[in-house]
């Protein structure tokens, strides 16, 4: 057996077995347990499949583009083929498969960016884990848009990584379209879709390659962001909840949570509302605590308001305190990954911890023995998403997406750190592009 063939039959088995368990959720979603996340997203595929409506007042949510559109697009399509009965708007059994299938598909791309990026055994060390890795399993159960995020962003940065030494434009707008569909489907994405294009001006690509992509992205967010603009009457980078997470995210009393937030505002906002003074501060609903801090700025607009609490928030904190406000945001960033998504345990956690520590580990000294060009962006990307949710708001799940390109990083960071210098570039196996310009290798140092 030819050593290329033995990839792709060890890549089968890991596609088959991953795609088996997700297949597995997808039949068994966790309906009764929905989200406020899901019922929102359900509510607003079924308003798009039925109504040709995006969530008006008189049909579905009053604030609408509270959420990304990607998710609820696909969930739409998905409803259309096998619509959710009335009392269970979550139970749409084609979203489910939808999910599984670009959980499934994750493992191929995941793949074929740490091949691209260190070679066959890198790529298949991502693919396992990404495989097997549990949070991101049982998300196909869970009407959300993390796998299909997942999909979009680690897509862009195979194209993007294969982009540096091809050179063609093709490849460089097909990465930069992949990242503006995945900040449609988690906004935070919107973080990469900058910072990946800028590293792109520093490299032999320069100016044109960065216009390239960044183009591409615009071209992908562009009608969007105007659409949303148009129909609420401000400007809206994807979605409007920017606003409320931003102002709780720099509330440094609160630590930067939800349930600080909560916590600091709860005898506010029972005076304010003296139906609610029966419940304790982490039962109150979190719309009334947002309104007691909105009515500070009378004048305003909901938007306006909350961003000018925000920008108090950075003055007070962020300039007056700025010690404590770091180690805040250092809280936030560790908070995002220190845990696995959903699923609870000390077996479960101490999995999470090595694999988030050897990928971290790979990355880092991929990136510091040979400065990579592919590491720089796939770090860059990883980084970016996680500072914007240092300043805004973190939880285990914004972080999921990013599991398997922080794994692709890890293991080719690992394969290329111990490679060292010599042969940087990955052998080839006919299912990773290996073309290069006459002048050497586009951007092999970034």
């Amino acid at each position: 057996m030819t050593r290329a063939r033995g990839v792709r039959i060890a890549l089968a088995l890991l596609v088959i077995l991953g795609g088996g368990a997700r297949a597995g959720e997808a039949i068994a979603p966790r309906v009764a347990d929905e989200s406020v996340d899901e019922h929102f997203y359900a509510v607003l595929a079924g308003g798009i499949a039925e109504r040709r409506h995006y969530g008006d007042r008189s049909h579905g949510p009053f604030r609408p583009f509270h959420a990304a559109p990607g998710a609820p697009i696909a969930f739409a399509a998905a409803y259309a083929v096998t619509p959710a009965p009335p009392a269970e708007p979550t139970d749409i059994p084609a979203a489910y498969w939808l999910l599984a299938a670009a959980g499934t598909a994750l493992i191929a791309v995941s793949f074929g960016l740490a091949s691209a990026l260190a070679g066959e055994a890198a790529g298949l060390a991502a693919a396992a884990v990404v495989a097997a890795y549990p949070p991101l399993i049982r998300t196909t159960g869970e009407l959300l848009g993390e796998p299909l995020g997942a999909l979009a962003l680690t897509g862009a940065l195979w194209a993007l990584v294969e982009a540096r030494r091809s050179g063609h434009r093709s490849v460089l707008a097909l990465g930069g379209g992949l990242l503006g569909a995945a900040a449609l489907v988690r906004p935070d994405m919107l973080a990469a879709v900058l910072v990946c294009p800028l590293l792109l001006l520093f490299s032999p690509a320069g100016p044109r390659g960065a216009a390239i992509a960044l183009a591409a992205s615009g071209l992908v967010v562009g009608p969007w962001v105007a659409f949303a603009s148009l129909r609420s009457g401000e400007v809206v980078p994807i979605v409007t909840s920017h606003a409320p997470t931003l102002m709780i995210g720099t509330h440094l009393p609160g630590d930067g949570t939800t349930q600080g937030f909560k916590r600091a505002h709860a005898a506010a906002t029972r005076r304010r509302v003296p139906r609610l003074r029966g419940l304790g501060d982490l039962e109150l609903p979190g719309g009334e605590v947002i309104q007691t801090v909105r009515l500070r700025h009378p004048g305003l607009p909901y938007g306006a308001a909350l961003r000018a609490e925000a920008r108090s928030n950075l003055r007070r904190y962020a300039l007056g305190e700025p010690v404590a406000f770091t180690a805040m945001l250092a809280r936030k960033a560790a908070r995002m990954w220190r845990r696995p998504n959903q699923i609870r345990g000390r077996p479960m956690l101490a999995v999470h911890l090595l694999l988030v520590v050897v990928a971290v580990a790979g990355l880092l000294a991929g990136v510091l023995r040979t400065r990579d060009g592919g590491l720089l962006l796939v770090a860059a990307a990883v980084l970016s998403c996680t500072a914007l949710h240092a300043v805004l708001v973190a939880h285990p799940r914004y972080a999921l997406p990013l599991v398997p390109l922080l794994v692709a990083g890890g293991a080719a960071g690992i394969a290329l750190a111990r490679r060292g210098d010599q042969a940087r570039q990955p052998s080839g196996s006919g299912w990773v592009s290996r073309s290069r310009s006459d002048s050497g290798t586009i951007w092999q140092n970034a």
